[in-house]
């Protein structure tokens, strides 16, 4: 496929998912001498978000996922795909961060894996470290996190689940002020 610019794509994904883009903005940024980074951002609701990877996947075979971010923002943990195309053609590569929004009542979200099998590792990550339960993961393991770890504590967590100061965790932490 024919690359596109940060506002094609964005344009897309509004014809394609019309009322179910949350938010949604184009981005560049000058980078090096004549470079620019070319950025496109989607909040997608929970319900279209594989259709939207799926159709990510239209745009590029194989899209490359460099991470799965996540955020506790109170009520909510937003989950940020970060995603590459057109990659390895000079000076068209463009970043697509397609975001979802999970209520922490209900802190569940499909796996990718199914179209970009890498994806797992990233899954696992947001499983440890947020508590989100991602359904249908081939491999639901811990991946960073030990075995021994307690169940029900997440340290990206910024509510009752996340790790409190007094934890033994936390209290044996070396801090710069003690060395």
């Amino acid at each position: 496929m024919e690359a596109m610019t940060p506002e094609e794509i964005v344009d897309a994904f509004k014809r394609k998912f019309d009322a179910d883009v949350l938010d949604i903005y184009a981005q560049r940024k000058k980078a090096g001498i004549r470079g620019e980074t070319k950025r496109a951002w989607v909040r997608i609701a929970l319900p279209r978000f594989r259709d939207a990877v799926r159709f990510l996947c239209t745009l590029q075979d194989h899209p490359h996922l460099s991470v799965i971010s996540g955020q506790d923002l109170g009520k909510e943990v937003e989950l940020i795909y970060h995603f590459s195309i057109f990659y390895g053609r000079k000076l068209e590569e463009v970043e697509v961060m397609i975001a979802v929004r999970l209520p922490k009542e209900d802190l569940v979200v499909p796996t990718i894996t199914d179209m970009i099998p890498g994806a797992v590792v990233h899954e696992r990550e947001q499983q440890d470290m947020l508590g989100v339960k991602v359904e249908g993961i081939p491999d639901p393991r811990r991946i960073f996190l030990p075995d021994d770890f307690p169940e029900g504590l997440y340290p990206l967590r910024l509510d009752k689940t996340g790790i409190p100061d007094e934890h033994k965790i936390v209290r044996k932490a070396p801090y710069p002020e003690e060395k």
